[in-house]
């Protein structure tokens, strides 16, 4: 993470590396881009780099970190209603949420994407990290529900986390990229919705 000679920047400076950083990454990509495409992106000299930040790795991961704590601004006021709402009766909001900040964030939704698709090993390895942490805080929301009698209790929620945290920050994801339109992606949710609460089973009126 960023050294405190950073942190203690002011901050149309810190914003205005961080575009930078965006700007060289989204360019170049992470494997090519070299120190040299990012100071000249970052408007700074190169000593001030190593100043900043151990290596572009640990720029980069500013940028992804930084990124999704721009994102919860999109979808912190929808989770405050979890107190007195089911997570599924909001899953569609949070979903337009997240593609609301992509439309405003294009640039880093390629990143993001390029981070999923990496195969640099130490972004892999931060990679399964944030997979983890997001599961466990989806795995947290349906235990609750769950314990509200909103889920039935035997429903494997670990397995319900992994299949939420895939269609969200994954596909969804992807198919903005593709250039698939709010209201298609939005269909197609609602589809995944009706069949997580209802099921696949065809209903018997046989007793």
């Amino acid at each position: 993470m960023p050294k405190n000679t950073f942190i203690g920047l002011h901050a149309e400076k810190r914003r205005r590396i961080y575009e930078g950083l965006i700007e060289a990454f989204y360019v170049a990509g992470y494997e090519a881009v070299t120190v040299a495409d990012i100071v000249k992106a970052c408007r700074i000299p190169r000593g001030s780099f190593y100043m900043y930040f151990e290596d572009k790795f640990d720029a980069f991961l500013y940028v992804l970190k930084h990124a999704q704590e721009e994102k919860m601004t999109y979808i912190n006021p929808l989770l405050k209603r979890l107190d007195r709402e089911a997570f599924f009766d909001i899953y569609e909001a949070l979903v337009k949420a997240g593609i609301d900040y992509a439309e405003d964030n294009p640039k880093l939704v390629k990143l993001w994407m390029r981070f999923y698709h990496s195969s640099n090993y130490r972004l892999d390895d931060y990679w399964r990290q944030f997979e983890t942490q997001a599961i466990d805080i989806l795995k947290g929301y349906l235990l609750k529900d769950q314990a509200r009698g909103y889920i039935r209790p035997d429903v494997d929620l670990l397995a319900l986390a992994k299949m939420l945290y895939h269609i969200q920050a994954i596909d969804i994801m992807e198919r903005f990229a593709q250039g698939v339109k709010t209201e298609a992606i939005l269909t197609s949710v609602r589809a995944f919705l009706d069949i997580i609460k209802f099921g696949i089973k065809e209903v018997s009126d046989e007793k």
